[in-house]
């Protein structure tokens, strides 16, 4: 949506019904360089980039989706970085901080 071109409006305009599974990562202010490599491989944690998560979960609210929330950060330095169970534990806590916003 941030860097896709889509709005807010197109989500807005669906009933959410239709909304079967959202996937969430972030994005940083400015779109890669590289942006296929960086949607494959360069994922930000949700809360550490500059997408609005406040007006997309309210939306999400707003048309009735009660559709799953996953993670899904596909970076391959936060994977070389952490353990994996140190990392779902970071993944967890940064969607739990957006759900209580």
């Amino acid at each position: 949506c941030h860097h896709g071109g889509a709005s807010m409006d197109v989500l807005r305009a669906l009933p959410g019904r239709r909304v079967l599974g959202v996937q969430l990562s972030d994005v940083p202010a400015e779109r890669p360089a590289d942006f296929a490599q960086a949607t494959r491989r360069g994922r930000l944690v949700p809360g550490d980039g500059v997408f609005d998560w406040k007006v997309f979960l309210r939306t999400l609210d707003a048309i009735g989706s009660r559709a799953p929330l996953t993670v899904e950060v596909l970076n391959d330095a936060l994977a070389a970085a952490h353990p994996p169970h140190v990392l779902a534990k970071r993944l967890g806590d940064a969607v739990r901080v957006l759900l209580g916003r």
